[in-house]
Formats: C-alpha cells, structure tokens, sequence
C-alpha cells in the first residue's frame, strides 16, 4: 500500500497509543499499590496471583505499544510488522478475557470480555485497513475510524476494570453505552 493514502492513519494511531500506555501505567501503579488489607487471608494468594496476571497484561501491552510507536513507517513492510503487533495485542486482551478473577472481582469479567471483543474487532478493521489492496482512500479511513472507536471502547473497558480493581468508583458512567 503506498505510504501516501496509509501515513495519515499511523500518526493517529501512534498517539491513541501514547494514551493508552499512560492509562495502562497508570493502571499498574494503580494494581501494584494497592495492598491486600482487608481482604480475607484465605485469598492472599489468589489476589497476589491475580496481581501478576494483571502486572504482565499490563507490561505485555506497554511493550507492544513501544514497539508499535518505534516502527520506521518510511520502510518497506512496515505494514506487516503493525498488523503482527497488533495481533499480538489481540491476544493479550482475549487471554486477559479467559483469566479467572478471583471471586470477589467476578463482576469485572463481562468488561474483559467485552474489551477482548472490541479489540479483536478493531485488530480485524486495522488489519483490512493496512493489507487491502483494493480499498479506496475513503473506504481505508472508514475502516480506520470503525477500527479506532473499537481500540478505545476495548481500552475504556480494561481501564474501568483496573480503576475497580484499585478500589475506586470509575467515572466513567457509560461504559455499556460505548
């Protein structure tokens, strides 16, 4: 695909990305932070297990988002190494989904489902978006922008779910609506 009709797509994407590895640190600080007081001993090393889980989640997706940031979009193939990287981000989402929350977070596992679905949708538009070959410019940035809003519906989930998970009421009221 010529680098004119797919750069304009890649600079968006890199800076959804620079906010979305700011929320996943944040995230993490949250998880990591935040101690096991008040939660029953028995379950002490459930939640320390669950924690690790959700500790290497969040680096597995802070490394892909570097990588994604550092491709050289001027070399041949780079579409390629985009679309294996986000594969690669797929998943990560869909094993975060197939994670077993302890009892007590329960409730949170519809959002890791729904965040692995809007992630394998939004996987599926940017791959079509960046390997088409038959696709207008206008057809290429719908697919973008179908691709895009799904990539923050999935993130606007595991972000409620990490704000939960800290022990905190997530803003973000709309959550099933989006």
């Amino acid at each position: 695909m010529p680098f004119n009709r797919i750069c304009g797509i890649i600079r968006p994407m890199k800076t959804l990305s620079k906010k979305i590895t700011t929320t996943l640190i944040s995230a993490l600080l949250i998880i990591s932070l935040t101690s096991c007081a008040g939660l029953k001993k028995q379950d002490s090393a459930e939640i320390k297990e669950f924690r690790e889980k959700i500790e290497t989640f969040c680096n597995d997706v802070n490394r892909i988002d570097k990588e994604i940031n550092s491709i050289d979009t001027t070399a041949e193939g780079y579409e390629e190494k985009i679309v294996t990287l986000l594969d690669s981000l797929n998943g990560d989402f869909k094993d975060f989904s197939e994670m077993d929350f302890p009892s007590e977070y329960k409730y949170l596992e519809p959002l890791a489902d729904e965040a692995a679905d809007y992630m394998t949708k939004a996987v599926d538009s940017y791959r079509e978006a960046f390997t088409a070959e038959n696709l207008t410019e206008d057809s290429i940035r719908s697919q973008y922008d179908y691709a895009t809003a799904n990539y923050e519906r999935a993130y606007k989930r595991i972000k409620a779910i990490m704000t939960l998970l800290s022990g905190k009421e997530t803003e973000d009221v709309n959550i099933e609506s989006n």
